[in-house]
């Protein structure tokens, strides 16, 4: 699979999840909703490396960002 930009739409969206799922755990005072908002978090952090690491590398190879490479 190729990258495209569209692929940062498989971390931003989550965030909100992650910190909705922090905020219910904080108002809630739940060690297990804390923990899963936790994990979320982990698991965020290891796809934004993984994303932006594709990032840097097609703009390195020019696939992307790139003349005549829009993806429009």
């Amino acid at each position: 699979m190729s990258f495209t930009l569209t692929w940062w739409g498989f971390v931003f969206p989550n965030t909100g999840l992650a910190l909705a799922t922090t905020a219910i755990g904080t108002v809630l005072d739940s060690p297990g909703i804390k923990w899963v908002s936790c994990a979320m978090t982990a698991v965020l952090f290891v796809l934004w490396l993984i994303v932006g690491f594709a990032h840097g590398r097609a703009v390195w190879k020019g696939q992307i960002l790139w003349e005549g490479k829009d993806d429009a």
